[in-house]
């Protein structure tokens, strides 16, 4: 980890697509060599600002990267201006973003399932998402405006490749067994930095 993303995270880099099928893994003979591969995605932070970028559900992503469109921001701004509360617009948003692709969402709702089997997916996606739109909403002469580029820029980029990391300890723990103590251990990691 310290190897790949701090690095790749200081030099301004955001790879975009971490997961387990885009790590190369090589035992050589002073350790473990991992490399990264699939750089299709990767984009320049200081180039964002004149940038969209376009991200419906990626199970290797925060939840956040429904809010990065004008599609999506466009939505909660209209949706602030009419009053409407971070929950609301949490839904309308999950809404849109499935309306365009579901597959990924499909996804990430079996795996939280799974993962958390007394948990409702769609909870932990509404209250991930309204938590950013509160915490990144402000006002100004009355008027609610959702400042995504802050969020995207002080914790998106900052969190989305060690989020996808992370997908591969829950590839880990998809294959644990019942009641093992790496499971349970992995399951408190996930549920701390993914969810």
């Amino acid at each position: 980890f310290k190897n790949i993303i701090i690095p790749i995270s200081k030099s301004g880099v955001v790879h975009m697509d971490i997961k387990p099928e885009n790590m190369l893994i090589k035992e050589t003979r002073y350790g473990i060599s991992l490399k990264l591969i699939d750089w299709g995605l990767a984009i320049f932070k200081v180039t964002f600002a004149n940038d969209e970028i376009y991200k419906p559900f990626q199970y290797n992503l925060p939840f956040g990267c429904i809010l990065l469109s004008r599609a999506a921001q466009t939505l909660i701004n209209n949706l602030l201006k009419k009053g409407k509360s971070p929950v609301a617009i949490s839904k309308a948003v999950m809404l849109h973003s499935v309306d365009v692709d579901i597959g990924h969402y499909k996804i990430i709702h079996k795996y939280l399932s799974i993962l958390f089997p007394n948990s409702d997916p769609d909870r932990i996606i509404i209250n991930n998402i309204s938590t950013i739109i509160d915490k990144y909403t402000t006002t100004h002469n009355n008027t609610r405006h959702f400042e995504a580029k802050k969020y995207i820029t002080d914790v998106f980029f900052q969190n989305c490749d060690f989020y996808g990391y992370l997908t591969v300890y829950q590839e880990l723990l998809l294959s644990c067994p019942e009641n093992n103590q790496l499971k349970d251990r992995l399951t408190k990691i996930l549920w701390t930095y993914m969810y």
